[in-house]
């Protein structure tokens, strides 16, 4: 079975995944030192025998992973907590739509500032105006979303069941 390690900071905040083999390296260069093993599984050198690192921490880095969000519809959503920021109604993957505030066909672009989820039925509605033109009332005012960058980076792995006790903890 091939297992990955998990890294931590200096401060134990999760970092990133890597292989095993890369992990054994960390260790034998002294750059990280290993706080968890898988114990069914041996790694076997010609003089000696180790467990696999299961989690490790990084003897150099104390950084934190950062993320910077990419637009998307998916995020806009989420921010929103799909719900139409006109009329209120929960939306869901059939039921949504992305809404320029400032229309594109009036110079407004793609943006986290700029889109909000609205259902179809008020997208319709307002159509290429803007929400004053069209006589509605944004619920909020759209921004940039707050991301949790170790949720960001974590959220859509398997984590190991060795690993669970460091990611959690910050998600």
């Amino acid at each position: 079975m091939t297992h990955n390690c998990l890294v931590l900071n200096k401060s134990y905040i999760p970092v990133e995944t890597i292989s095993w083999q890369d992990a054994f390296k960390k260790i034998f260069n002294g750059r990280a030192y290993a706080i968890e093993f898988y114990d069914d599984e041996i790694v076997r050198t010609p003089n000696d025998e180790y467990l696999k690192p299961a989690v490790i921490v990084s003897t150099e880095f104390n950084g934190m992973p950062s993320r910077v969000p990419v637009y998307s519809k998916r995020l806009i959503c989420q921010r929103d907590e799909w719900t139409c920021m006109y009329c209120g109604v929960p939306v869901n993957q059939d039921t949504f739509s992305i809404d320029h505030v400032r229309p594109r066909a009036q110079g407004g672009r793609s943006s986290f500032e700029n889109t909000v989820c609205a259902c179809k039925p008020c997208n319709s509605k307002k159509a290429d105006r803007t929400p004053i033109q069209a006589r509605m009332r944004l619920r909020c005012d759209p921004g940039t979303p707050i991301i949790n960058p170790i949720k960001a980076k974590f959220e859509r792995i398997d984590l190991e069941n060795v690993w669970k006790q460091y990611v959690n903890c910050h998600l």
